[in-house]
């Protein structure tokens, strides 16, 4: 019977622990000195029959970072990272909160000023209500 090597034996595990320390550090520096890159947060729509439902994964950022916008039917959500969160100093970072920036067209049968938005557990939430039919029949009293 031919035994098998374990493949997991042929790292160095020390060095391969250490090359992720430095691709932390250089991400880390790279958003500390350059001009800071930006991202856009995942979003998930459900149509529902009077409404939108956006739920945007914020997942890291603090409810007072965020701001919701929007202009001419045209929605904007930004998320910014705190300073703590940019200035800590990790052993191993396999994420890097950077600023996040999203820009997009709502759909024309929407009313942005009657949205709502509530964050929780990292999910912004952001509900988009449709326009209401015009009525077109008098009310007789």
């Amino acid at each position: 019977m031919q035994t098998q090597e374990n493949p997991w034996t042929q790292f160095d595990w020390h060095e391969v622990m250490k090359d992720m320390q430095t691709l932390g550090e250089s991400i880390r520096e790279e958003v500390l000195t350059k001009k800071k890159p930006s991202a856009s947060p995942p979003i998930n729509i459900e149509v529902l029959e009077n409404h939108y439902l956006l739920y945007v994964f914020l997942v890291g950022y603090a409810k007072e970072n965020l701001k919701l916008s929007w202009e001419n039917h045209s929605m904007t959500i930004k998320a910014l990272p705190t300073d703590a969160d940019v200035q800590a100093s990790y052993v191993v970072q396999e994420y890097v909160l950077m600023p996040l920036d999203r820009t997009f067209d709502l759909p024309t049968d929407t009313e942005p000023e009657r949205m709502e938005a509530k964050f929780e557990h990292g999910i912004l939430r952001i509900k988009l209500p449709k326009t209401l039919p015009a009525q077109n029949e008098v009310s007789i009293i």
